[in-house]
């Protein structure tokens, strides 16, 4: 049971070395400061990630998409992981409003010690006129269904990139 939590701790890590910010078109990268937790232990994540807004300068009340996209190269901790039993959860505040979103799982399985590529989110949302301000405040990693999660939460101030 050790080895599992260890393993899913050092899956959590190398996963969230992936997951943080949005961007605006074209892809722009921010950086991520957070403390990211699973059971008793505390592993700290600094890095950044790309985004795209699509359209790059939505009018007022248009839907706009975010996608956020994941670097790859990161790696598993010595447990593998079965396809689609790991989820990365947004949490978002965009222009003022709480928003929550779900990325995809993991098409394949995740072998130990291997390198992978956390699957992109896309955040669809309604565009305010000026600029549309987009923050990242928390990160969960959802090991589905019923092991233990790994959540990431900003160390100091939330990254943010206003398009």
């Amino acid at each position: 049971m050790r080895a599992r939590r260890w393993g899913a701790a050092a899956l959590a890590f190398a996963s969230v070395a992936g997951a943080a910010v949005i961007g605006a078109a074209p892809a722009q990268a921010a950086s991520v400061n957070m403390d990211c937790k699973i059971l008793n232990s505390t592993i700290p994540w600094k890095g950044s990630v790309a985004g795209a807004l699509a359209p790059s300068k939505p009018k007022a009340g248009a839907n706009a998409t975010v996608t956020i996209t994941f670097p790859s190269g990161y790696e598993t901790g010595p447990v593998p992981v079965a396809a689609g039993k790991l989820q990365p959860v947004l949490y978002l505040n965009i222009n003022g409003a709480a928003v929550t979103a779900r990325g995809g799982t993991n098409p394949s399985p995740l072998p130990p010690e291997q390198s992978f590529t956390v699957p992109s989110t896309r955040v669809q949302f309604k565009a305010k006129s000026g600029s549309n301000k987009i923050t990242l405040t928390k990160v969960v990693f959802d090991y589905l269904p019923g092991e233990p999660d790994t959540t990431c939460t900003n160390n100091g101030a939330a990254p943010t990139v206003v398009p």
